[in-house]
């Protein structure tokens, strides 16, 4: 019985530590380079142009010393976030199809 686990579970199971990737420095910094451009190519455009929220983190009193969040603001936060709950409380994924591929059909 056991050896019949042993070899269902063998017969499964992908090995991934037997895949030896043959990528060399030179090789890897070019990926990392043309990565880092689809990447800046994406972002380029001015909806992205703002800095980003943990810059001001970095500096506790200059979080402290801003102005605080009017009244108005925290208001109209409330009520969108209000709104985007009851719009979210009967919003469903439908499976279409299985994600998970079952080995045995290799």
């Amino acid at each position: 019985m056991f050896n019949g686990i042993i070899t269902q579970y063998n017969n499964e199971v992908i090995d991934i530590t037997s895949m030896d990737s043959k990528i060399d420095a030179v090789e890897y910094m070019n990926r990392v380079q043309l990565y880092n451009r689809k990447v800046a190519s994406l972002t380029s455009g001015s909806r992205y142009k703002q800095q980003p929220l943990h810059s001001s983190g970095n500096n506790p009193a200059n979080v402290l010393r801003c102005d605080t969040v009017g009244i108005d603001d925290i208001a109209l936060i409330t009520e969108v976030a209000s709104e985007i709950n009851k719009a979210m409380v009967n919003f469903k994924v439908e499976k279409q199809q299985d994600l998970v591929l079952s080995l045995e059909h290799r």
